[in-house]
């Protein structure tokens, strides 16, 4: 527990000073907090929460803090903390190791007001893409207790916030037909990764994203609940290894991502679907497509059931990484159904049950994944079970 005091005397101090604040000028400060904890048992490879012995050690805690110091002004922040393994990354996972925190900022930026169609963002900005990027760590909002892998697991592909500059806005008509825009520049860290072309030596990956620029277009419907959208970015990344700059990797050029998504929602009813297009140096190095429908419905009373259906397909064009994936094809594979069954005490506090049939090891990895690499040995299904709760305050 040595390495949490960092964290928790940061914790303690930051709600020191909001308690503080709050007390002061408690009409301009709002805090909310989203957390929450899962066991997961898997049978053949470790997947999302799930080992082959059962994991109870997943549990989260994020603050959302925002202000109005002045008028037309606000200030948003969020960080969260979260137990976490350094071989997490490398999707092993081991009892043995030593518990610890990771606390990371999630966001914070200031918010400048002209008017509804108008506000100007500064700092660490939340990213605006796809459905779920703004409410990563709100499990409230969703029916299932992980986000859709395909989209959101994406490693060197998808993160919560940027670094930079942007203007959103929106505008609705008299019939109930309006939109929502983000437009937006700066550098984007993406979460990092483990490369395992060398598997003696697998290296971590940290993506940048400097001098991109990225969008989000929502249409609100004249039909209440259903949201129809677009939003991508792009920009030529820098790759480091072990955190060195790698300037000889064979992905390279501009990276440019699109996302298209459908949102449809009513008290009973919860629909959603995206599909995701990556090019890497204009499709010449690296092609992915990723997709997924989640639906859920409110049975009777407080329970709700779900199913979701979730797949990837990437494609590297670049000899010789394609001969070594020529070796283990299931590792750039990945499809999954996942069935769901929730008990809602309230809208803010809920029990999820989901079982999950995965096919392929993009994302499910072998519990020794660089046997799994050298001897070209890799069970390609995956089964879990996954329990867990989720509330927001």
């Amino acid at each position: 527990m040595k390495n949490t005091k960092p964290a928790l005397l940061i914790l303690f101090c930051l709600f020191l000073f909001t308690s503080i604040s709050f007390s002061q000028t408690a009409d301009k400060l709002v805090i909310n907090g989203y957390a929450g904890w899962g066991y997961g048992k898997s049978d053949e490879n470790n997947y999302l929460l799930g080992t082959e012995n059962g994991k109870y050690a997943n549990y989260n805690l994020a603050l959302a803090i925002a202000s109005n110091p002045a008028d037309r002004v606000n200030i948003f922040s969020s960080f969260d903390l979260q137990r976490r393994h350094e071989d997490n990354i490398t999707g092993t996972y081991s009892s043995s190791q030593p518990d610890k925190i990771l606390m990371k900022i999630n966001y914070i930026f200031a918010e400048y007001t002209f008017n509804d169609a108008v506000r100007f963002r500064v700092g660490k900005v939340k990213a605006p893409f796809g459905l779920y990027t703004e409410t990563f760590n709100v499990g409230t909002t969703r029916p299932f207790f992980t986000l859709p892998t395909s989209i959101y697991a994406s490693p060197g592909l998808v993160t919560q916030s940027y670094l930079g500059v942007g203007i959103t806005g929106s505008y609705y008509f008299e019939n109930n037909w309006g939109f929502q825009y983000d437009v937006y520049g700066g550098e984007l860290n993406l979460e990092r990764y483990a490369d395992f072309t060398n598997p003696t030596f697998p290296a971590i990956v940290d993506t940048r994203l400097p001098d991109m620029f990225g969008l989000r277009l929502i249409c609100h419907t004249g039909l209440d609940g259903l949201n129809i959208g677009v939003s991508g970015y792009m920009g030529a990344p820098e790759f480091f290894y072990n955190g060195v700059k790698k300037t000889n990797y064979f992905i390279s050029g501009k990276h440019m991502i699109l996302d298209f998504h459908l949102e449809y929602l009513t008290d009973a009813i919860s629909l959603r679907s995206e599909y995701e297009r990556i090019q890497k140096n204009d499709g010449k190095d690296v092609e992915v497509d990723g997709y997924y429908v989640e639906a859920a419905y409110k049975l009777f009373g407080h329970w709700q059931a779900a199913a979701l259906y979730d797949k990837q397909n990437y494609i590297v064009h670049d000899p010789v990484f394609s001969q070594l994936i020529a070796l283990n094809p299931s590792t750039v594979k990945h499809e999954e159904w996942a069935f769901g069954l929730n008990y809602w005490f309230t809208p803010n506090f809920v029990i999820k049950f989901s079982y999950h049939m995965v096919d392929g090891n993009l994302f499910a990895k072998p519990k020794d994944i660089m046997a799994a690499m050298i001897n070209n040995e890799f069970e390609e299904k995956t089964n879990l079970l996954l329990v867990g709760t989720q509330f927001s305050f």
